[in-house]
């Protein structure tokens, strides 16, 4: 059963990249069930023992390539002091291929449902890592936040919705500056850094936004 598990997951793993190679290469729209199949060298039944849809196979795509990052992220940050693992994970942007071309990909389809459902799925795997991090600050005392995962599920929203411009209506560097502000005041008044630990946060969120103050 063991052989028969590694197996299933190996073929769906394959199955996801090519996939993705796939929606690069024709679009996720124009791209259909049965190119993936013959790609796969899977029978009918064959690609339905793994995906029941098209967009199911996305969902997973989707997931494959942000969960991975995610536990990339949840690892260097792990490793570092308890006071610099907010900073690293604000700064964490290095990813593997898979998600790069996933990211990329998103990026210059935004009104697409891929660029949907990566929004998404970042902001949802995102919440965990900020909230142990807030936690674990809470707890070594440099911190001091009511309601951890809240917060970090404000924050992680709010990032998103001011990177994406499709989001918020569109609005000028002036705007955006005013928009960062803002979050600076929201998120520094829930998690009261000192002062020295709010200006590299700072720096790293407009650096992020390619605001320059």
């Amino acid at each position: 059963m063991a052989r028969s598990d590694k197996n299933h997951d190996a073929n769906r793993e394959a199955l996801i990249k090519i996939a993705l190679d796939l929606f690069l290469e024709y679009g996720y729209e124009n791209t259909t069930v049965t190119q993936i199949m013959k790609a796969a060298n899977l029978s009918k039944g064959g690609m339905y023992h793994y995906f029941a849809s098209k967009e199911e196979i996305l969902d997973a795509v989707i997931q494959f390539g942000l969960m991975q990052e995610c536990e990339r992220t949840r690892i260097v940050v792990a490793d570092l002091p308890v006071e610099k693992r907010l900073i690293a994970f604000a700064q964490s942007g290095d990813v593997g291929d898979f998600a790069s071309k996933l990211l990329s990909y998103s990026s210059q389809h935004k009104d697409s449902i891929v660029a949907y459902k990566v929004r998404e799925y970042n902001i949802h795997l995102a919440i965990p890592i900020l909230t142990e991090i807030l936690e674990q600050g809470i707890t070594a005392g440099i911190y001091n936040v009511a309601y951890p995962k809240e917060v970090a599920e404000f924050c992680s929203l709010l990032v998103r919705a001011i990177a994406d411009s499709n989001l918020l209506p569109a609005t000028d560097i002036a705007g955006q500056q005013k928009r960062m502000e803002t979050f600076f005041h929201i998120v520094f008044a829930c998690v009261a850094p000192s002062k020295e630990h709010a200006e590299q946060l700072k720096n790293i969120f407009m650096g992020y936004m390619d605001i320059k103050d």
